[in-house]
């Protein structure tokens, strides 16, 4: 039987009062669509500022946070680091080292990119950190999610930590039988890591398994009605956050619409023929 780490997620809010799991939902979906909306890496990196501001506001580490998603923050300055080698003869140069130019396409492109991975990503996890599975489905079935997707959502987070504490049960239980993962080269601690990686696929089968065996001798239908026991209720703190989000999610829309918060005409990557 394994154990789930602790720490994984926070069980109880942080702050005096609840915020409702319907708004952090929600809260996500603005950060999708604000930074898929507004398109200047300035005013990005104002909208990642704000993310920043809500991991403070929500008592949590912004360092734990970054550590937790250090792949992604990974993927997002490797993302950069393509838009300036590809562009880098694009445009009016910024700067030189040596013989690599530094161009405003590549720069900017590239930043605009970055940033809203880690800005998606970073409030990824503070939702996910300070919600509940239990709370995220309860609102999500209260947003009109079909039942099917939300126990998808529910289930999938649950199981994530569960994998994640299995798969360093299963790395200890290597390591006793003297496989050594930290020695040796990127490509030899890949190849060793297939012998975790294959148990740990047998594993989550295994879970998946006694998971819908377990539905099934419930008689879980995905299509009955259903009850909850809490009841959700917006507050005014929840009112004023919606009404926040909903304004500047549609300032952003008229703007970008009449010709504001875009990529200046030479910034803008030209294809190539």
């Amino acid at each position: 039987m394994s154990t789930l780490p602790v720490g994984s997620r926070i069980a109880s809010p942080r702050c005096s009062r609840p915020i409702d799991p319907r708004v952090k939902i929600l809260y996500l979906l603005w950060v999708f669509l604000i930074v898929g909306v507004v398109a200047h890496p300035f005013l990005q990196c104002l909208i990642f500022l704000v993310t920043v501001a809500v991991v403070y506001a929500s008592r949590l580490s912004l360092w734990d946070l970054l550590k937790a998603g250090r792949f992604g923050m990974f993927m997002a300055g490797a993302s950069w680091l393509l838009w300036i080698i590809f562009l880098r003869r694009q445009g009016q140069v910024l700067f030189a080292l040596g013989r690599w130019h530094f161009t405003e396409p590549g720069v900017y492109n590239g930043l605009s990119v970055a940033v809203r991975i880690a800005a998606i990503l970073l409030a990824f996890l503070v939702v996910f950190k300070t919600t509940s599975n239990r709370q995220i489905m309860t609102g999500l079935y209260r947003l009109r999610v079909s039942v099917p997707f939300a126990m998808v959502v529910g289930i999938t987070l649950r199981l994530i930590p569960q994998l994640q504490a299995e798969h360093a049960i299963i790395q200890e239980a290597q390591r006793a039988r003297a496989v050594d993962f930290d020695r040796e080269g990127p490509l030899a601690r890949l190849r060793k890591q297939l012998s975790c990686i294959i148990p740990l696929a047998l594993r989550a089968l295994k879970i998946t398994s006694d998971l819908s065996l377990a539905m099934e001798a419930r008689a879980f239908d995905p299509y009955a009605r259903r009850t909850f026991s809490p009841s959700l209720e917006f507050a005014t703190t929840d009112i004023v956050l919606l009404t926040v989000m909903g304004i500047t999610l549609a300032l952003s829309v008229v703007a970008r619409v009449m010709g504001y918060g875009g990529l200046p005409e030479p910034w803008i990557a030209k294809s190539v023929r």
